[in-house]
Parts: structure tokens; C-alpha cells; sequence
């Protein structure tokens, strides 16, 4: 599922300067002098634009229910006119992670991995729902991944930032999408009841009732 979502582009994220009052060349520039030298003195909004470096991996641990692993990436892009990565159409979207249209906005990205720790829960009626939720997130050290701007100063203010943007806007993120689940399988004849689960070392044990109809 993880795989299906990465490269349907569903786990990408868009953050403006109306969700982070930051997220504009005179407070970046801070952290990155070269905003200045390569798109003026002005003060330009930015977008933010979190996203998966690579298909995360899924393991299951009877000690940690399902553990995700996936390198996260933070692209730091520059508003240059009124067209938003926000706004635009969902071909767009896709065009561009592609790499199908250039961005010649994009200033820096930076990357982690991220270790997360994934519960589980059955819920609804006859048509039951297998829902996730993230129990706990690790990330590791913040790197510059690539830069148009010249050297990027990883300072406090940008790494608390940074760190401020993932538990506000990140997790939700990812819990809205395992907040829908995935369905148990059913038939007409055949209705599961009383469903529970158990993570066990390399799979998901699933135990249930059900009611069978000829």
C-alpha cells in the first residue's frame, strides 16, 4: 500500500507561507544567503513541499506493531509568480514530481530518514476497516540533499522549524490517509464480526467471527 501511494504521488504534502508565517526569502535567507543572488532582495513567498524520497518499507514486529521506513525529503521552492504548487491541477502535480516540468523555483531540499511506529485498529460494522495511526516518529539528522542557493547553514532556527512543521503538519498528514483504512475482505454471504489483530514477527495476525448465509 505504502509502495501504491508513493508512486500514485498521494504522499506528498504542499505547505505555504498562509500555513507557515515563515516560508519566505527574507526569513530563509537566514539559512541560505545565496535566496538573495539568485532571486533578488525582494521579499518572495516560498512553498514547502514534503515528500518521500524513495517507496517506504513496511516490517512487522510483534515488540512494535509495523515499523515504516522511508527517506523524507524537504524541497524549499520560490514563488516567482502567482502559480501555486497548492493550486494547480493534479497532471501538474504529477508532471512535476516526474520531472516532466522543471521547477526553476526550487532553492534547496534537505532529507532524513524517518522511523515510524504504526498501530492498528479494527473498526465499523459489517463492513469492517482495518485503520492505522502513528504511535511514535524518529527521524534522523537533517543533510542538505541539493541546493540552487549556494551553502545551506542548518542553524537551530531552521532545524525547529523544520521539526515544528513535521509534528503540525506532517503526522496529521500521514494519520488522514491511515485514518481510511483498508477493508477487510467480505463476501455477500460472508460478514466478519468481533475482528482483532495481533502484529507478529513478519506478518499481521488477524482473528474474527463471522456469519455465513447459503
Amino acid at each position: 500500500a505504502g509502495s501504491t501511494y508513493y508512486h500514485l504521488n498521494r504522499l506528498t504534502k504542499v505547505l505555504t507561507e498562509k500555513n507557515v508565517p515563515e516560508l519566505n526569502t527574507q526569513f530563509m535567507q537566514l539559512v541560505a544567503p545565496g535566496l538573495k543572488a539568485k532571486f533578488g532582495a525582494s521579499k518572495l513567498p516560498m512553498e514547502l513541499i514534503i515528500k518521500l524520497g524513495s517507496p517506504p518499507t513496511m516490517v512487522m514486529s510483534e515488540k512494535s506493531g509495523m515499523l515504516v521506513t522511508g527517506d523524507v525529503l524537504l524541497e524549499f521552492t520560490v514563488k516567482q509568480n502567482s502559480s501555486s504548487t497548492e493550486d494547480s491541477s493534479i497532471a501538474t502535480k504529477m508532471a512535476r514530481w516526474l520531472g516532466l516540468v522543471s521547477n526553476d523555483g526550487m532553492a534547496f531540499e534537505l532529507k532524513t530518514t524517518a522511523d515510524i511506529e504504526v498501530t492498528f485498529d479494527v473498526t465499523g460494522g459489517q463492513k469492517q476497516i482495518l485503520q492505522g495511526k502513528i504511535k511514535n516518529l524518529n527521524l534522523g539528522n537533517w543533510t542538505v540533499a541539493s541546493t540552487n542557493v549556494g551553502e545551506i547553514f542548518l542553524l537551530d532556527s531552521l532545524l525547529d522549524l523544520v521539526s515544528t512543521i513535521i509534528q503540525n503538519y506532517a503526522v496529521p498528514f500521514a494519520n488522514s490517509i491511515l485514518s481510511k483504512g483498508m477493508p477487510l475482505p467480505s463476501a455477500d454471504n460472508l460478514k466478519l464480526k468481533n475482528t482483532v489483530i495481533a502484529p507478529k514477527n513478519g506478518y499481521l495476525l488477524v482473528a474474527s467471527d463471522f456469519d455465513f448465509s447459503l
